[in-house]
């Protein structure tokens, strides 16, 4: 709570914590660990200067896996969106101060900027994965270039994200229209929401939109002939709406992968994507169409394209560019670069 307020009122994101982060310290020097692996530290639930310090005088080897920007800022976590690049030299004043890590008062970004760099680039022993090319293509042009950096893509669960039968339609009573599936943790601004609501207002009859993860702040923008469904708990109810949908949509408009498109792909079916960040890496020829961003029309005519074909059509190609994505490879990868640190160290 403490790490929170001090984060939201000054803009300290991964600054508090200190009591918790040392005692965590105290339990990494019980187990002595051959190697670190870390992923997301913002959140408000450590405290970055004090984890790098000691990982710097430990001198223990580090493995990095990055999902967002945020340890090449000095705020933000995406930066696609308001077209700033800052980061590439040194942030000075954020353009997006009250998105995540909101901060309501003060931007600290120029010294978040220093503070990091000096931190993250002191440790001698580590290595960079990350989650897609375009994201491997960020860390090239930041401070942390000179690491080596791989990219081990999100893994996905192909036996729990397969085709599997519903009554999905039947319940939304879709008919015989085509199903235009959205999946997301909330459809904010940068997830597409108003694009959703343009797009319901000019597709041709015959297309139903269905959003999943969808919030009450979501619910009050889109139009109600849009399917707004809270988010669910349950992968294989997941897996169904997957195997329900014509097509998936993915308007966001920044991503670092995309999970939702893979899980769709193994499930079956195509998904049309906006042609930015991480996205167009996931889309080859049979398992969807990739449009410009914000581009309404092109979206439309996409639709209409991948839909004028049956599902069935896109089902094995799918299903066949999904299983490069299957977990059990990408935790292969990992124990390779695991494996790399520790015969260099013996």
């Amino acid at each position: 709570m403490f790490h929170y307020v001090e984060s939201s009122l000054f803009d300290a994101q991964g600054r508090g914590s200190r009591y918790s982060t040392k005692k965590f310290l105290k339990v990494i020097d019980s187990i002595r660990p051959d190697i670190v692996h870390i992923h997301n530290i913002h959140g408000c639930f450590i405290n970055y200067p004090i984890l790098f310090d000691y990982l710097r005088e430990k001198s223990i080897p580090v493995v990095w896996t990055l999902h967002d920007c945020w340890a090449m800022t000095g705020h933000c976590v995406h930066f696609e969106r308001t077209h700033c690049e800052q980061w590439k030299k040194q942030c000075l004043s954020c353009p997006q101060k009250h998105d995540f890590p909101k901060s309501y008062l003060f931007d600290r970004c120029k010294s978040n900027y220093s503070l990091k760099k000096r931190l993250f680039t002191a440790i001698e022993k580590m290595k960079i994965t990350t989650v897609s090319s375009w994201l491997k293509g960020v860390a090239e042009l930041s401070y942390l270039k000179n690491f080596p950096i791989n990219v081990v893509y999100n893994g996905v669960d192909i036996k729990l994200f397969s085709h599997i039968e519903s009554n999905i339609r039947e319940q939304l009573n879709i008919g015989n229209n085509k199903m235009l599936l959205a999946v997301a943790s909330g459809f904010e601004e940068r997830k597409g929401i108003y694009d959703f609501a343009a797009l319901s207002k000019v597709l041709p009859s015959g297309y139903q939109i269905v959003l999943i993860g969808t919030n009450e702040n979501d619910r009050n923008v889109l139009p109600n002939n849009v399917i707004a469904i809270s988010r669910t708990n349950s992968v294989k109810e997941l897996a169904e709406f997957y195997s329900a949908a014509d097509v998936l949509l993915s308007l966001s408009y920044e991503e670092t992968f995309g999970l939702t498109i893979v899980e769709a792909m193994a499930c079956g079916t195509p998904a049309i994507v906006y042609g930015n960040t991480a996205q167009p890496e996931l889309i080859t020829a049979g398992t969807g169409k990739i449009v410009p961003t914000g581009d309404i029309e092109s979206l439309v005519k996409a639709i209409e394209e991948v839909c004028s074909k049956p599902r069935e059509t896109y089902v094995e190609t799918c299903r066949k560019h999904a299983m490069q994505y299957e977990e059990s490879l990408s935790y292969q990868k990992y124990l390779d670069i695991y494996e790399s640190i520790i015969n260099k160290r013996n």
